[in-house]
């Protein structure tokens, strides 16, 4: 079976590269198209907290921000739009803390 290539997809020394760059680099994938992005510094997070009242801005924000390469779908089409955004909480990750009374 071979593989179709889609829209927006990078090569693996790419994508190497952005690791290198960024640490933390994600791959958004749909059925025809994929986008990549990288996890917000401290300060674009800090902005990004500030629109959570507009979910639909606070995504288009963040992928303005972090996007770093791939299908550019998620701008120009609000069903990939809301479909990349359902996945933003995987990639601002809370570390679990413990807190115990001395």
């Amino acid at each position: 079976m071979k593989k179709v290539k889609l829209e927006g997809q990078e090569s693996p020394e790419q994508i190497e590269k952005w690791k290198e760059e960024h640490e933390n680099v994600f791959a958004i994938k749909f059925d025809d198209c994929i986008s990549y992005v990288r996890k917000p510094s401290r300060v674009e997070l800090s902005y990004l907290m500030t629109l959570q009242a507009d979910p639909i801005k606070l995504a288009e924000q963040f992928f303005k921000k972090c996007k770093i390469g791939g299908s550019d779908k998620i701008f120009s089409d609000i069903s990939y739009m809301l479909g990349a955004s359902s996945v933003i909480e995987h990639i601002i990750t809370v570390k679990k803390a413990e807190l115990g009374k001395l």
